[in-house]
């Protein structure tokens, strides 16, 4: 289920996302978007995973492998976009 949403962004002004929640209780395909609106581009990375592949304190989902790219690609795009 989608459902869009409005936030306060970092900057203070208002920004808006949509939170995608799986269907179900069953295991969902983990996904990390990170974009920015305000001119940057999009960077979209699909993990063959589950939902919250990142969450250590989750074993049964946890990815260890994913997580780390993850992490990476998240630092190295705020570097790059945010220095």
């Amino acid at each position: 289920m989608s459902t869009k949403t409005t936030f306060k962004a970092a900057n203070g002004k208002d920004a808006s996302g949509i939170i995608r929640e799986p269907n179900g209780n069953g295991k969902a395909p983990g996904l990390v978007l990170i974009q920015e609106g305000w001119g940057l581009k999009m960077e979209l990375h699909l993990y063959d995973a589950d939902h919250a592949f990142m969450n250590e304190t989750r074993p049964d989902v946890y990815n260890a492998g994913c997580a780390k790219t993850a992490w990476d690609r998240a630092r190295s795009f705020l570097k790059k976009h945010l220095s």
